[in-house]
């Protein structure tokens, strides 16, 4: 029986959540309305370095925050900061301006909840922004948990978020589905812990660009596939009606 649905959010519940070039130009104005000289190199630098995050992130499992990756490309422009100045640009970072949510989430979401389900978000990210972003789009009314990768320390496909979210939910691995839009990540992840998944087709441009889309193996293998997140609905309807009848 499924009693509780846990989303992705960059590729799922916001098909854009992730521009390097917006993060750039809100970190560079945010030190600079502090008072920060940076020198011409600091946005390729920085958006270099983000992208080199990501890369470490990926090997390690363990999330950088925006902090990090700011104070790296600082120190190796030997700029001289302040933590008020990293404060200010994390702030404005954390407000997610450069993540939107789709059309038609709300319903979704709406729908799963008159079905009495639970409803959760496990995100990658460097920062609580996803978080903010449901809740400036007033969405988080319907979350049961919202966690990001930044909370935890580790990332998905670590089985820890994961765990942490079923934890909080007070549901079984069996009990859940996780809807991600990134195979090695997010399918892998939740299938390692015992979770129904669901993969969401041409999610995340960025993760398609960077070639984490495929499904490369068994591990990687969704229970489901679709197009639409209207599509999930039905899913648990059929899942839980044959729950219901075996």
């Amino acid at each position: 029986m499924i009693k509780a649905v846990i989303f992705d959010m960059g590729g799922v519940l916001a098909k854009i959540c992730w521009e390097r070039d917006e993060i750039v130009e809100i970190t560079e104005n945010a030190l600079r309305e502090k008072g920060l000289e940076l020198p011409k190199e600091f946005k390729e630098t920085f958006k270099k370095d983000l992208y080199d995050a990501w890369l470490e992130i990926i090997e390690t499992l363990k999330e950088l925050g925006f902090d990090d990756v700011i104070t790296r490309t600082l120190d190796k422009l030997g700029v001289k900061y302040s933590k008020e100045q990293i404060d200010h640009a994390v702030e404005k970072l954390e407000e997610g301006t450069f993540c939107h949510v789709d059309d038609g989430v709300e319903e979704v979401l709406k729908s799963l909840k008159e079905m009495g389900l639970k409803i959760g978000l496990i995100s990658n990210a460097p920062g609580i922004f996803p978080i903010n972003v449901l809740r400036r789009y007033g969405l988080d009314k319907y979350m049961d948990y919202m966690v990001t990768s930044y909370q935890v320390g580790v990332i998905k496909p670590h089985p820890k978020i994961f765990k942490t979210a079923l934890e909080k939910l007070n549901v079984q691995p069996n009990e859940a589905i996780f809807v991600g839009d990134t195979p090695p990540i997010d399918i892998k992840g939740a299938k390692q812990v015992g979770m129904k998944t669901v993969l969401v087709k041409d999610g995340d441009p960025v993760m398609r660009k960077r070639g984490m889309a495929k499904i490369v193996d068994e591990e990687s293998k969704p229970d489901f596939v679709i197009e639409d997140l209207s599509e999930l609905i039905q899913i648990v309807k059929n899942l839980n009606q044959r729950d219901n009848h075996s």
